[in-house]
């Protein structure tokens, strides 16, 4: 009998996990705080596209979330003027606090960390491709609207940290410490399970 009513709360405990589990499609504007990417790939800004996924623990004001972010773009060298092409994966999970919830609105806060895999694909001879692991840092705030019972957008503004040691060069001084983070800010598109 203890077997089945502790099978029986676990299995029920799984429920509840599962029916506050939210999942966002989120898009948003990204401008690099490195000042290399900046000069390698332009001052404008690109696009980031991310999944992130979030349960309450604790109780509804807590909860925990996790992201994978991506973002790619091309452009050319700053000596030799040759193409180049940088893609950048981030994967963080952690934790995030709503200051406000009353129901359709939500404002919070979070703090997260987790890798970051940078890898440049330079189209030269005398500099180096990269595919390196470094370690990544996320700041993250937002307003999560509720548009139906299971649908909601977040606009967010975030902001990231993603430190990767480089070196990229056979016959000059160009190793540097990248951070291939910087400030986002966009709209989510959410389900509620």
């Amino acid at each position: 009998m203890k077997k089945i009513v502790s099978l029986s709360a676990f299995l029920l405990s799984l429920y509840n996990i599962a029916d506050a589990t939210n999942l966002e499609l989120r898009g948003a504007y990204f401008y690099p705080q490195d000042h290399h990417i900046r000069n390698v790939y332009g001052n404008n800004g690109f696009g980031e596209y991310e999944i992130e996924g979030s349960g309450p623990v604790i109780n509804d004001r807590w909860a925990l979330w996790g992201n994978l972010s991506y973002y790619g773009k091309h452009g050319r060298s700053s000596c030799l003027k040759e193409r180049t092409h940088l893609y950048n994966t981030a994967l963080n999970f952690g934790l995030k606090y709503y200051v406000y919830d009353n129901d359709p609105v939500k404002i919070y806060f979070g703090l997260g960390a987790g890798m970051d895999f940078l890898r440049l694909h330079n189209h030269s001879h005398t500099i180096h491709s990269v595919n390196k692991w470094g370690l990544a840092t996320l700041a993250k705030s937002g307003i999560e609207c509720r548009l139906t019972r299971l649908i909601f957008l977040d606009f967010f503004v975030d902001y990231s940290y993603n430190w990767i040691p480089t070196k990229t060069s056979r016959h000059c001084i160009s190793s540097w410490n990248l951070n291939t983070g910087g400030v986002k800010a966009g709209v989510g598109l959410g389900f509620h399970f």
